[in-house]
């Protein structure tokens, strides 16, 4: 007796062709190429804002705990450079109210004009101990990316702007 035997045809079989994974992974480079960049800038802007808007909380925690404490509160750069971070310390005791380590983001904070003797520091009615200028005393807060400011107005109550905004 004789069996025939047929053998499937290769059309029939599933999967992909090398054409069609060629063309696959071109199209997948390409969305690569255009997409990493702008991922990238938003990593550091939001980098830039979470530094900016934590310096912000520390100040106003210093000052809330000022008025709440009825002492004086300090905020003082971590090892003389705010670009590591920062202490909310009551002036009195030492007590560490708070403490922000920043870590290696790419972002660095300069004080500038009478914030440049590296401490800020709150009385007990919330009032700053300097009184600050808001167009020369600032926080400048930058990357590569972007730029902030924490501003501090003439009582010492801070607010954050974006860059086009910076004194």
């Amino acid at each position: 007796m004789l069996c025939i035997v047929s053998m499937p045809s290769l059309k029939g079989l599933l999967g992909f062709t090398l054409i069609e994974l060629m063309v696959t992974l071109a199209i997948l480079a390409i969305l690569l190429t255009v997409g990493i960049p702008s991922y990238r800038q938003l990593v550091e802007t939001n980098a830039i804002s979470a530094s900016g808007n934590d310096l912000y909380a520390s100040l106003q925690l210093a000052r809330s705990e000022a008025i709440s404490r009825e002492e004086a509160v300090r905020v003082t750069p971590t090892g003389g450079d705010w670009t590591t971070g920062w202490n909310v310390v009551v002036v009195a005791s030492s007590k560490i109210l708070d403490q922000y380590l920043l870590g290696a983001n790419g972002v660095t904070i300069t004080p500038l004009g009478a914030l440049s003797s590296n401490d800020v520091t709150y009385s007990a009615t919330g009032r700053s101990t300097t009184a600050y200028n808001a167009a020369q005393d600032y926080f400048d807060v930058v990357s590569d990316a972007a730029r902030r400011c924490v501003v501090m107005s003439t009582t010492g109550r801070p607010f954050v702007t974006k860059e086009d905004e910076c004194p």
